[in-house]
Parts: C-alpha cells; sequence; structure tokens
C-alpha cells in the first residue's frame, strides 16, 4: 500500500487568537464612542443654556411687573407739542398727548412728562400721576430733554425761566419730586418748531454726572457785533454733579453760521464723553467709533 506523505491529511493549521489585544480595540472604541457622547450632550446643553440666556430678562406676566418703552413719538394736533405712544413688556398700550418734554426712567416704569400747565410723574405699572411743583414758571423743555441718574434716584430737566431765554437752569429733582438743585448756567437755546429750547440733558450709565451743551458769556459779548445767535457761538460741553460743579469742560466747536448740530452721549462705560459736530439733519452712524471724539472723564 502506497502512504501518503506524512501530514497530508493533517487537520489545517488554526489562526492564533490574541485575546489582549483585541479586548484593548474593544476598549478604545467604548471610550472613544462614550466621549463623543459627551461632547454632543455638553453642545446641546450649552446651547439650550445660550439660548435662554439670551431671551429678554423680563419674564412679567402682570401689569406690576411689566416694563415700558416708547415706541412712537407723534406731533400733537396743536403742532407744537406730542403724542406719546408706550408699550409694554406684557403687550399693553398707554397714550399720553399733548407732551412738551419728557424722559423715561431706567427701569422703564417711571415717565415725566411735562406741558404748558403741569409737571408729573407718572407711574406706569397703575397708570397714575403724580402733579410736582416747579421752582418758577419755566420753558424751553422740548422733546426727549429729560434724563435719569443710573439708579433712577434723580431726574433732571434743562428749562429757561419765564419768557427770558437767556435765563437758563437745569432742574435736578429726587425721584419723589423734590427739587433737589436749581443750577443756573449758560446753557444754550436753539430754535425749533415748537419755538426756542434748550439740548438735552444726559447722565452718565455709571455716575450721577451728566453733560449738558453751553457757551461762555464772554463769547457772546465778543461776537455780539455779527449778531450770532447762542447756538452758533463756541460750543462748549459741561460735565456737572449733582450740586452743580461743573468737573469738566470740552470745546467742541468753534463760532459757526452753519447749520450743524452736536451730537454727545455717554459710553457704556460711563466714564468718556463722546462727541461728534455733524450737519443738521444728516445720518449719524453710531456704530463708527471713528467718527467720533472720546474723552475721558476722571
Amino acid at each position: 500500500m502506497e502512504v501518503s506523505p506524512i501530514g497530508e491529511f493533517a487537520a489545517a493549521p488554526v489562526a492564533k487568537i490574541n485575546f489582549r489585544n483585541d479586548s484593548r480595540a474593544q476598549l478604545f472604541t467604548l471610550a472613544f464612542v462614550t466621549l463623543v457622547t459627551i461632547m454632543i450632550v455638553v453642545m446641546v446643553l450649552g446651547a439650550s443654556y445660550l439660548t435662554q440666556s439670551n431671551k429678554p430678562s423680563d419674564t412679567a406676566t402682570n401689569i406690576s411687573d411689566a416694563t415700558w418703552t416708547i415706541s412712537r413719538v407723534d406731533p400733537s394736533t396743536s403742532g407744537t407739542e406730542f403724542d406719546l405712544t408706550l408699550a409694554s413688556s406684557i403687550g399693553n398700550v398707554r397714550r399720553y398727548n399733548g407732551v412738551r418734554s419728557y424722559g423715561l426712567s431706567n427701569s422703564r416704569r417711571t415717565l415725566i412728562i411735562s406741558n404748558n400747565t403741569a409737571l408729573n410723574i407718572v407711574s406706569l405699572p397703575e397708570d397714575t400721576r403724580t402733579k410736582i411743583s416747579a421752582p418758577f414758571d419755566y420753558a424751553g423743555d422740548v422733546g426727549q430733554v429729560i434724563s435719569w441718574t443710573a439708579d433712577d434716584s434723580h431726574f433732571a430737566m434743562p428749562v429757561y425761566k419765564a419768557q427770558d431765554t437767556t435765563d437758563t437752569h437745569v432742574v435736578v429733582y429726587t425721584k419723589e419730586g423734590a427739587v433737589f438743585k436749581d443750577i443756573k448756567d449758560t446753557f444754550t437755546t436753539h430754535s425749533t418748531s415748537a419755538g426756542t429750547a434748550l439740548y438735552p440733558v444726559k447722565f452718565s450709565f455709571t455716575s450721577n454726572s451728566f453733560i449738558a451743551r453751553a457757551y461762555k458769556a464772554e463769547d457772546k459779548d465778543y461776537y455780539k457785533p455779527q449778531n450770532l445767535t447762542v447756538d452758533q457761538l463756541p460750543a462748549f460741553l459741561r460735565v456737572y454733579n449733582l450740586e452743580g460743579k461743573v468737573t469738566k469742560e470740552l470745546p467742541v466747536r468753534d463760532a459757526s453760521t452753519s447749520n450743524n448740530s452736536v451730537v454727545y452721549f455717554w459710553d457704556q462705560t460711563g466714564k468718556f464723553v463722546v462727541y461728534r459736530v455733524v450737519a443738521n439733519d444728516a445720518p449719524v452712524n453710531y456704530a463708527d467709533e471713528s467718527q467720533f471724539v472720546k474723552v475721558g472723564i476722571n
């Protein structure tokens, strides 16, 4: 009998399995899947948090907790006053007609309105008015010229006394309506369709300092032969504290007979006065900081 070569019919060799390496691969895969899952959960939670944090903070559901914005300002039927429309954060609408000047508090719950007969503090949640006394008969407060301190403890308005447009004041009131300080100075007036008006005062966002536009009495005498109005005299911005002390004076424009205006406001830190001289009725790009002069206030 022919004998087959040894091993011809032997079983095929079995592949060697490395259990240690296979186990490591499985652990690596599990760890990778777990890490990806955690990252996805974190991203979803983070997106949810950002969405919630970007929602308006006002979550009022009743009128007593609502805040208000001035949604419309229209000329009144008299042509020299305004009709205001305010909307609440929960959809209420209020209208105040025949308003000469106004200013909304930073809390957006109190409105000051002035007309030819009265100065009122309006509590917007209750829609109640409290008439307050002025230190003298006044005029010249036209439009949104009334400003509040950052903490809403005081408000101020520019006015002139009786019919004398050269007797100019900024009257500072407490939030309850008591006269805190009557500041008399050379505040600048200008002509409007409603008559002679004063430029607005503007409080800092972080302190009790305010800006007002002014001129110098000596400049009025110097330019008297040229019959310049006070609006055409060299323009200054003065920073005052509540007591009426001037803490900073900024020259912003020489004498000018051109039709131009001085745009002025505080930066968001409340530590810098920002201003620019622009042609009347010219559009102003407030986002372009390069167009403005920025001066620090100590």
